[in-house]
């Protein structure tokens, strides 16, 4: 017994009683108050709109992932959380193929610790431009945060076949360079 090394371990002083532990989950948003998408929201009906309108109250804690972008020490909301919802809007409606083009955000929108934001994604069917909103207090002026083009299907362009590239593109680069 005494041929190798050994060394202590400490161990925990309760006994061990094999009993499975789960985290209680946190129930999705979708499941609260009946939206159909966590970013989005639920879609406004409006009789005299013509654009699609969809809102959404989002804070520093929900989602829980926009509280984990912080750039110099403020929570801002992420750029991909931008392209996310100009996906599924497009993919809500009926007929429209997911494609983003010329995403521009105009101005982050930032989180204070303790106030939701009030956000609202609209969609002009005769542009088909998105553009996202929000503001944080009811009298508050609506801030355009971000806008894109959706690409519709005549206008979306068929890609390159691979082998007419590969022509056009005849040398290699090495990744190092």
């Amino acid at each position: 017994d005494r041929d190798y090394a050994r060394h202590k371990v400490a161990l925990p002083t309760y006994p061990f009683e094999r009993e499975p532990y789960w985290f209680a989950a946190k129930p999705a948003r979708a499941a609260r108050d009946g939206s159909a998408h966590p970013l989005l929201g639920r879609r406004l009906r409006s009789a005299v709109l013509d654009d699609i309108v969809f809102e959404q109250t989002l804070s520093a804690d929900e989602p829980g992932f926009v509280g984990d972008h912080v750039v110099h020490g403020v929570v801002v909301l992420p750029g991909t959380a931008y392209v996310e919802m100009a996906l599924a809007a497009s993919r809500m409606l009926a007929g429209r193929p997911a494609g983003v083009h010329n995403l521009t955000i105009r101005q982050p929108m930032v989180f204070s610790e303790d106030r939701p934001r009030t956000v609202q994604v609209v969609l002009s069917r005769q542009a088909d431009r998105l553009r996202v909103f929000s503001h944080e207090e009811q009298d508050d002026p609506w801030q355009l945060h971000a806008e894109a083009q959706l690409a519709t299907a005549g206008s979306a362009a068929e890609p390159e076949p691979l082998d007419a590239v590969r022509r056009r593109c005849p040398e290699k680069q090495d990744a190092a360079s």
